[in-house]
């Protein structure tokens, strides 16, 4: 093969690699269940000193919706929580502590923030879908302009090839598109299902409430005392 063709090829890959990414990272930062790539972004002003929270934070993961973040030391605490709220204000943050045994045998309360997840209710599922929607077409007209432009260039470059050397050009450059474009589409499908997965979640767990507030006034009316009659 021609090597300004499979130069050409290459560099489309590349395109179509890091389109690709940067929708991987936008719909991260969608948040609907726990992405630790969505916390790359948050830094941590410690004496005035930015770091990254990794360094000065140990990260769990409680459940699909919760994070444990647990301050290397104590003191960075609200500076931790302050480093959070800048990146991502809607998640929501709760000071918890857990008991922790040290290495003499003691057992200390440490303190933690459990961060949650937003709540995916009908409005936001639907800003959600919106902006997913607008990031998937957003990445589909670039990379459709990538290959639409690097096939123009590689038809020029082919005029002289031999026949089937020109079908061999046009099949390679048909599987590197069909491979990017189906993990484009994947990656929508499966962000759309996220966030509906979240919506039902947000609808079961108000279920689960509104069942248990219906159970605790019915427990107050029973233990009521009924009047006597005279």
């Amino acid at each position: 093969m021609n090597r300004a063709i499979l130069s050409e090829q290459m560099q489309l890959q590349e395109k179509l690699q890091g389109y690709i990414g940067m929708m991987f990272i936008g719909y991260a930062n969608l948040c609907v269940k726990v992405e630790p790539v969505s916390l790359l972004t948050i830094s941590v002003d410690v004496e005035g000193d930015l770091k990254k929270l990794e360094d000065v934070a140990t990260i769990g993961q409680k459940d699909e919706y919760q994070l444990m973040i647990i301050p290397h030391l104590d003191e960075d605490l609200p500076a931790v929580g302050q480093g959070i709220f800048n990146a991502h204000p809607e998640f929501k943050q709760e000071q918890e502590k857990m008991e922790v045994e040290m290495p003499d045998g003691k057992k200390r309360q440490t303190p933690y923030i459990l961060v949650t997840m937003p709540e995916v209710d009908k409005n936001r599922r639907d800003v959600l879908k919106q902006a997913a929607d607008a990031l998937y077409n957003d990445t589909k007209v670039k990379m459709d302009t990538a290959i639409a432009q690097t096939d123009a260039k590689i038809a020029a470059m082919s005029v002289n090839e031999k026949p089937e050397d020109a079908d061999n050009i046009k099949e390679s450059l048909k599987e590197k598109k069909e491979m990017w474009e189906k993990h484009r589409d994947k990656m929508h499908d499966d962000k759309l299902k996220e966030i509906e997965d979240g919506y039902q979640h947000h609808l079961q767990q108000q279920a689960a409430h509104e069942s248990q507030q219906n159970d605790q006034d019915a427990g107050k009316l029973t233990s009521m005392e009924l009047p006597k009659n005279e």
